[in-house]
């Protein structure tokens, strides 16, 4: 639970669940908590929801992390670009290597035949006492539930031509069937190795109209998955009327954008409250993209939820596409 937060009323429909367990201090911290417990959109192949260890090791080395952050923070600075999908692979790595410390782990090894790359292994890892290496495919994604023909729904991407349905099929019959090819056995076999489990994990949030919170989720969705809502930037004013008519907030809110590298972890008491301070400084509406929606409480400005303010003429661009 973030520290120093207040409860969430229990009518909104969008209030996070946040699996933190202890107040952790440094921000990349946070976000590799958040990676390691954040209920997952999709699981796919294999089922194993102990890929990183026990819950309690886990948590035990989080603490442990918190304190002296370096290894982690160097980590990052190594990355290979300031990509948000780079990013969170790289906190698994740091995991793997650090939490897991498997007897052997590949990253991005990709797959070639005659010059041409046939694909990339996200993660290959294989643990102690394990015979064959864990094949784990990994995407961190943020989708929008839009009207589509009459009672349907289609899942966008903030970048327009990410499609959740193209996503899912990708990683079930592509990414994970990778080491089936025959360039793949005849690497693998170079190595010394070969390929057991395959785990797929889309972790992220789904964002839901906010005037329909009880839109249907995407076929073989998991129940659990981390919401938000979207709502048109032009009626970015709807948020405080539809709230106070449902009796959700009875405090002053505040929406604040989020940056990129703010899109996973819930904001800490301290970010919550430079992101107000700043917003009401400037006087200004929130651009489009990402928000969270802090409300005022007796220790402050906290996260309330979280939302995306779809730019008009980016969302009916869109919907043309969809009819």
């Amino acid at each position: 639970m973030r520290h120093g937060a207040g409860a969430y009323p229990a009518r909104s429909p969008f209030a996070p669940r946040s699996r933190q367990r202890v107040p952790l201090h440094h921000a990349s911290v946070r976000d590799l908590a958040w990676c390691l417990s954040s209920p997952a959109i999709y699981r796919l192949g294999h089922p194993d929801n102990r890929l990183f260890g026990d819950s309690k090791h886990l948590w035990q080395w989080l603490r442990q992390l918190d304190q002296q952050p370096q290894p982690l923070l160097d980590a990052i600075a190594q990355q290979r670009s300031h990509r948000l999908g780079i990013y969170f692979e790289t906190l698994l790595e740091f995991t793997l290597i650090h939490h897991v410390k498997p007897a052997r782990h590949f990253y991005a090894l990709a797959v070639r035949q005659q010059g041409r790359t046939l694909g990339e292994y996200d993660f290959l890892f294989r643990r102690r006492g394990e015979a064959a290496l864990r094949h784990l495919e990994v995407s961190i994604k943020f989708y929008l539930g839009l009207p589509r023909a009459q009672s349907s729904t289609h899942w966008v991407g903030l970048n327009r031509n990410d499609r959740l349905v193209d996503k899912v099929d990708k990683m079930q019959q592509r990414q994970l069937r990778l080491s089936h090819l025959p360039a793949a056995r005849q690497q693998l076999q170079a190595l010394g190795e070969q390929v057991g489990p395959c785990h797929g994990l889309i972790l992220g949030r789904l964002f839901y109209p906010l005037e329909k919170p009880t839109t249907s989720p995407p076929q073989g969705a998991l129940p659990g998955h981390l919401r938000g809502w979207w709502l048109r930037h032009s009626d970015q004013r709807k948020i405080t009327t539809q709230a106070q008519h449902c009796g959700v907030l009875a405090s002053p809110t505040l929406l604040v954008s989020l940056q990129r590298q703010q899109w996973l972890a819930p904001l800490a008491p301290a970010e919550a409250q430079q992101l107000a301070s700043e917003a009401l400084a400037a006087h200004a509406d929130s651009a489009p993209g990402m928000v969270a929606r802090l409300i005022l409480t007796p220790l402050g400005w906290r996260e309330h939820d979280r939302g995306v303010l779809a730019a008009d003429a980016w969302l009916d661009s869109v919907l043309e596409t969809l009819e």
